[in-house]
């Protein structure tokens, strides 16, 4: 009888300790899980970051583009009305 009781404290304790070493195997597969949901939260909030700043400097870029040509466009419009005044000039020496 004696040999039944240490046979089944015997599985007793081999049941436990598994269980104790799948709980641990568990609780550490929770935590690389939420390590490596963390990293991606973190990576994708990067991604966000550097795309966002891309598309300023991009629309930065074209907002300084428009400028110029808006100064580009105002100055040859400038030139062709001091050409038509001088043209205008000449025409009105001739009479």
């Amino acid at each position: 009888m004696e040999g039944a009781a240490d046979s089944a404290r015997s599985t007793y304790y081999d049941a436990k300790d598994t269980l104790g070493r799948g709980v641990d195997q568990a609780g550490r597969a929770i935590d690389n899980t939420a390590d490596d949901a963390a990293r991606a939260a973190r990576n994708a909030e990067q991604n966000v970051k550097a795309e966002s700043k891309s598309w300023f400097n991009w629309s930065e870029k074209k907002a300084e583009d428009g400028k110029d040509a808006i100064k580009d466009g105002l100055l040859a419009a400038e030139r062709k009305v001091e050409h038509g005044a001088q043209e205008a000039q000449r025409e009105t020496r001739k009479l």
